[in-house]
């Protein structure tokens, strides 16, 4: 019998390898979604405010700066994004805005309730003053909590912020589009595990969202993250930051709808020193609406990155691009430390 069968045993225990290797994988993929869900409950502090829970974490000393992550996203991601500014002598205070991580949507769904949620927790931290970074689709909540709370603020930034309904928005908005590109928590899992282990493969899959929207460019951006150690660092804290993706994908949902629903932001309001910054190849967001918020907010100065693309602050001019918000930061918030060897 075994003679005259010999393919049927070959597809036997081939059959039986596959499924060992799927339960191998299975087992792994299990096991480090229950670690990495008590690794991002470790990390962060849940504060008790008047609009609800609000999830956030502290990194670094100095000068608090606010930071308004985009989607998908969380408070990992606001550290990932802002962390370059620890070591000139900033800290981080990063909350996951309504809907992401350890925050509930009903702790306040629009921008203008988050505004108020982020100021009540300044008031449980006994934070006085702050600087705000806003990225993408946080873009909208930093904007009305520096125009509600100005008093508070030094200095605002944005970088390839929302700051108004899109006119002509892209077929595909840019959470969405990572959403269906990531799709489940496996997904986002070996997305993590690829950036880990073979940085230039997960790189040449995120090019597509983040290097600039011209011929060509893609390779070139993902060599210029390899050779430079501490964007490569940021980009993969960033891959980390999408997994797993389902607690991010409420907060997602919401950032689409509230931005889709966008009533004018009363920018002329906003007394408080503003950097906007973009890149000229972003394939999200156009140029025009960050030349727009630039021209509303009086005095605000605009920084296009002309090879930038959705993420100016990663590719080849990504050390200009973070040396100018740092230096303005500090010309607007007096602080002057010495910098980290």
């Amino acid at each position: 019998m075994n003679r005259r069968h010999p393919a049927l045993r070959a597809t036997f225990l081939i059959g039986v390898t596959l499924l060992f290797a799927a339960g191998v994988i299975a087992a792994w993929f299990q096991s480090w979604k229950a670690g990495r869900l008590v690794e991002l409950g470790t990390n962060s502090e849940i504060a008790a405010l008047p609009s609800g829970n609000m999830e956030y974490t502290l990194l670094g000393e100095g000068v608090p700066v606010v930071v308004f992550h985009t989607a998908p996203g969380g408070y990992d991601q606001g550290v990932a994004l802002a962390g370059f500014l620890t070591a000139e002598g900033f800290e981080i205070v990063s909350p996951s805005r309504p809907g992401y991580l350890g925050t509930p949507l009903a702790s306040g769904p629009s921008p203008s309730e988050q505004a108020d949620a982020v100021s009540w927790l300044l008031e449980e931290l006994e934070v006085d003053r702050v600087a705000v970074l806003g990225f993408g689709y946080g873009g909208p909540a930093a904007l009305e909590f520096t125009r509600k709370y100005s008093p508070r603020i030094h200095a605002l930034v944005l970088v390839s912020a929302i700051t108004a309904r899109p006119d002509s928005p892209a077929p595909t908005p840019f959470p969405l589009a990572i959403l269906r590109a990531l799709q489940t928590d496996f997904r986002s899992f070996l997305f993590a595990e690829t950036a880990r282990r073979s940085p230039s493969r997960a790189l040449a899959s995120a090019a597509p969202f983040l290097s600039p929207a011209t011929p060509g460019t893609e390779p070139a951006w993902t060599a210029a993250v390899l050779r430079n150690p501490a964007q490569l660092d940021d980009f993969q804290q960033l891959a980390d930051a999408l997994s797993p993706l389902t607690p991010r994908e409420t907060g997602t949902a919401n950032d689409l709808l509230q931005v889709e629903s966008l009533a004018p932001l009363q920018l002329a309001d906003i007394r408080t020193p503003t950097l906007v910054v973009h890149g000229a190849m972003d394939r999200f967001l156009p140029q025009a609406m960050a030349q727009a918020a630039a021209n509303a907010i009086p005095d605000a100065a605009l920084l296009v990155v002309p090879d930038g693309g959705h993420l100016p602050t990663i590719g080849q001019q990504g050390d200009a691009v973070r040396r100018n918000i740092i230096e303005f930061l500090k010309q607007h918030t007096g602080n002057t430390p010495v910098a980290s060897e």
